[in-house]
């Protein structure tokens, strides 16, 4: 909290040089939340919009309204400082901060999920590129006896192998996902178990009680009896 001293006296914070006005006229409390008080010491009374406020009371005012002392000088509020701007700045400036923080994270995290997808195209060209030569153009050749030679077949096990390699990804993430499932699975059935095991058990303790509540009330009854 601030406070700001307003009177004739030159050490006051603002001096109002008028006979009127006395030596500590008044006091403003300017507040960090933005509040402002003011206080009258003055014998001539301070005026809020032209009515006389309570001396030595605390008063709510805000910047809107005319403050006079005396009905001579009036507050120039250009010469109060506002405390409620620097919270405000400081709210400002950690949300743009958190806002740039929370777009770089994302930039990061899609940086090396882009290099992944460029090296597996760049992968998949490389082995097209090999592949092919390999392949023939499927036209039988001349012989210089003059018989044709049939085209040559692709190997079938690297034909294989080639479909093994390129389906690699897919039938990892396939594992991965029946993986997850039955994980997930597993716990459902053991979660079931553990409420069935606790059902039952909760079942033959209210059994057991009500057993030893009826033991308990035969005894009298035949006493009854007698």
């Amino acid at each position: 909290m601030k406070v700001i001293t307003i009177g004739r006296d030159p050490e006051c914070n603002i001096v109002l040089d008028d006979n009127l006005i006395s030596r500590r006229h008044a006091v403003l409390r300017l507040h960090g939340t933005g509040k402002i008080e003011i206080i009258d010491y003055s014998s001539n009374g301070t005026f809020i919009n032209g009515t006389r406020i309570v001396s030595n009371t605390p008063l709510k005012i805000h910047r809107k309204d005319a403050v006079s002392f005396a009905h001579a000088k009036t507050l120039d509020w250009s010469q109060i400082p506002d405390p409620s701007r620097k919270p405000r700045m400081i709210i400002i400036i950690v949300f743009i901060a958190s806002v740039l923080v929370t777009i770089a994270g994302i930039v990061v995290s899609h940086l090396p999920a882009s290099k992944s997808d460029s090296g597996a195209s760049q992968d998949i060209e490389v082995y097209e590129n090999t592949e092919q030569p390999a392949q023939g153009n499927g036209n039988a050749t001349a012989k210089p006896d003059g018989t044709t030679a049939q085209p040559e077949k692709p190997n079938q096990e690297e034909a294989s192998s080639s479909s093994d390699i390129k389906l690699a990804p897919d039938s990892r993430i396939l594992n991965e996902v029946d993986r997850k499932k039955r994980e997930q699975i597993e716990r459902e059935k053991k979660k079931k178990e553990e409420e069935a095991k606790r059902k039952q058990e909760a079942e033959a303790k209210a059994k057991k009680e009500a057993e030893a509540a009826k033991a308990k009330k035969e005894p009298t009854r035949r006493r009854g009896t007698m």
